[in-house]
Order: structure tokens, then sequence, then C-alpha cells
């Protein structure tokens, strides 16, 4: 299997024109609290933005096309987790603002990057930016499954969400990631080095 570098150094990203653990203030100058927040944090999820996927602003409008800027926006009104470098809280946020990176970085599209850095090297024939010809989903509702395929409009998965895949495509994947053949060991090293976070303990989950 071929091998294909998404973040070669870990702490030079693409090529050496991303620094993981300099500030995104030059990328994001009108967000508050960017020269506080990094690409590592975004992707460890400890940058401390907030949630716009469960937020009625979205919820109730997800069949139109939305805009990243209003996506960050939105959760931007929702609040934040807290602090950059605290404790990690997933959030669909951080990867809004990392494609948001990569494009600024790239001069292309964010999905451009996923195609030539994973799609292809690793053969995913089947993987591709949602389409209105989707293969139908379900989601229960009241113990019933409804039909959530047209649900939400594709933009509102964006860079966190925006692709559809088969599980053949995504064992090829799986198997990449784990075997090491689709990052470099440093890069492989940082992704699998655990980061603390949100307090579970009162429901008997300790991190350790």
């Amino acid at each position: 299997m071929s091998r294909t570098t998404l973040l070669g150094d870990p702490h030079r990203g693409v090529e050496g024109e991303l620094d993981l653990d300099a500030s995104i203030i030059d990328y994001f100058p009108d967000l508050p609290g960017a020269d506080q927040i990094t690409p590592r944090q975004l992707l460890q999820h400890t940058s401390g933005l907030g949630e716009y996927l469960d937020d009625p602003l979205v919820l109730d409008d997800a069949q139109r096309e939305w805009l990243p800027a209003e996506l960050i926006a939105v959760a931007e009104t929702g609040g934040r987790f807290g602090a950059p470098g605290g404790a990690a809280n997933y959030a669909n946020t951080n990867f809004i603002v990392l494609g948001e990176i990569i494009e600024q970085v790239t001069g292309a599209p964010w999905v451009d990057a996923v195609r030539t850095r994973i799609v292809e090297p690793l053969g995913m024939t089947s993987t591709a930016l949602i389409g209105s010809d989707s293969a139908t989903g379900y989601t229960l509702v009241d113990d019933v499954f409804v039909d959530a395929t047209y649900q939400l409009h594709p933009s509102v998965g964006g860079a966190a969400g925006g692709l559809e895949s088969t599980t053949r495509d995504l064992l090829s994947f799986a198997t990449a990631l784990a075997r090491g053949t689709l990052l470099a060991p440093a890069s492989q090293t940082a992704m699998q080095t655990f980061v603390p976070g949100e307090d579970y303990s009162s429901f008997g989950v300790v991190h350790s």
C-alpha cells in the first residue's frame, strides 16, 4: 500500500507550510482569542471552541446551504467550552476551522487535499462529497426509524462531515491508519497520544 503523508512532522504540518503549534491568528484575525488557539488544539479538540451542530439556529434551518463562517459564528454565539489548551471537548467547529485553514494554505478546497492525500492513494473509489443521490439514511425518533437522508444539507457537515463513503473504503482508511501507512511516524505518535477530556468521574469514568 502506498504511503501518503498528511502531517509529516509533529511540529511542521503540510510540507512545512503550517506550524501546528503556532496560533491561527493569521488565518482567523477576527476570531476572538485566535492568537491563543493552535492547529494542534483544533485537531485535539482542546481549542475550547463551542459546537454549532446542536444549535437550534442550525437545526431549524438545516436544509439550506451554510457557509463555514456562518457555522463558526453560530458556535461562537452559543459560547465556548473553555479556554484554549484545556480539557478535550469534541466540537465539529474545530474541523470547520481546520478546513478553512487548509484552503488558505493550499489555495484549494479542503476536499481536494483529502482526495489527493488520502482518498486516491488508498484507492478509495467510492468516497466523495455528499451528493443528491446519496444512499438512504435513517435516524431513530421515538423508537421509530425515520428517513433522514436529506435532513441536513451537506454543507452543515462541511469539513467535519461532508463526505460519504462505503464500508469497503472506510475499512481501507481505518486499516491504513491503524497500520501506520497513512501518516508519517511522528504524526502517528502524536495522533495516538492521550489527551485528557472532560471530567466524567461522576459517571464512573476515570482518565488515567
